[in-house]
């Protein structure tokens, strides 16, 4: 723990606190503000490969390379939902990123159909637009 193979994305909470998608260890790091390792997710989430995360309305929001879905954790780790993106024609879409807006939503990118698409909070699992 603390160390990293393949540091891929980070989201910090409201309290400071650091979460890393550590790559090729398969988990999610956790460090306070003055970077001290607290602890780190994965174990019971399997995941494979996990490369972008996002911090919104007090959940985690999760892109692994092994799957084609959104993984919603809370901040303690615990699995409360997941969900797929689907594009125009509904077919689902790989996620690649994901960036949240404070107050709205979610934009995940999907760098297969070269689009970004902005899921809305209040209203996710659907999709509600793409923007590009």
């Amino acid at each position: 723990p603390g160390e990293f193979d393949g540091p891929h994305s980070v989201a910090v909470d409201k309290s400071d606190n650091i979460y890393v998608a550590d790559l090729y260890n398969q988990r999610i790091q956790v460090f306070n503000r003055d970077g001290q390792f607290l602890k780190h997710l994965g174990g019971k989430l399997h995941l494979q490969a996990p490369r972008a995360l996002a911090i919104s309305e007090g959940k985690l929001f999760l892109v692994d390379w092994g799957f084609t879905f959104v993984q919603v954790l809370n901040l303690k780790g615990a699995s409360l939902t997941q969900f797929c993106v689907y594009n125009e024609q509904g077919e689902e879409v790989t996620p690649n990123a994901i960036a949240a807006s404070p107050a709205t939503g979610l934009y995940i990118s999907d760098c297969n159909n070269h689009k970004v698409y902005f899921l809305e909070l209040s209203s996710f699992p659907h999709c509600s637009s793409d923007i590009t």
